[in-house]
């Protein structure tokens, strides 16, 4: 859910800054005057894949060492 959201509203907000060009940058340090936006699917995919997997990781240390709990010790003292 969360990485669909991020997503959709990244894409949104791609495709206003594309559309309204709301980022404007200085000239005199710049040679464009405003943001640049390239939407590529492969990217928005490639992010979606690398978010999912860094929060299964995420899971992969906690859950081996509730795994090695004694189920009976830890409720014993709660």
């Amino acid at each position: 859910m969360g990485t669909g959201t991020g997503l959709a509203v990244g894409w949104m907000l791609c495709v206003l800054l594309k559309r309204y060009k709301f980022i404007e940058l200085p000239t005199d340090v710049y040679y464009i005057d405003t943001l640049p936006v390239v939407m590529e699917p492969l990217v928005f995919a490639l992010v979606a894949v690398c978010a999912v997997a860094l929060c299964f990781l995420a899971t992969l240390y906690p859950s081996w060492q509730a795994s090695r709990l004694d189920p009976v010790e830890t409720l014993r003292y709660e």
